[in-house]
């Protein structure tokens, strides 16, 4: 079955690609998905972040410069 992505604005879209930039920054659970201007040029991006996402929880590799993972939850839907 095929994800209808244009029903609701592409708002899984915007949410995936505002928390792939945010696990460049250091994260908590219960954070709020937010954009992240990672470049320091005062830039975000361009577009409006979909409501009800957090940080559920993060896995991180023990080594400096590791890897960072983060489980997103949406309240609004409970996925």
């Amino acid at each position: 079955m095929a994800v209808n992505l244009t029903q609701n604005n592409y708002a899984l879209v915007r949410a995936a690609w505002t928390a792939m930039d945010q696990t460049y920054s250091v994260l908590h659970q219960g954070d709020v998905l937010h954009p992240v201007d990672n470049s320091g040029l005062g830039q975000l991006q361009p577009f409006a972040v979909p409501a009800g996402w957090s940080v559920y929880d993060v896995k991180q590799t023990p080594q400096a410069g590791g890897l960072q993972v983060a489980i997103y939850k949406n309240s609004d839907t409970g996925m």
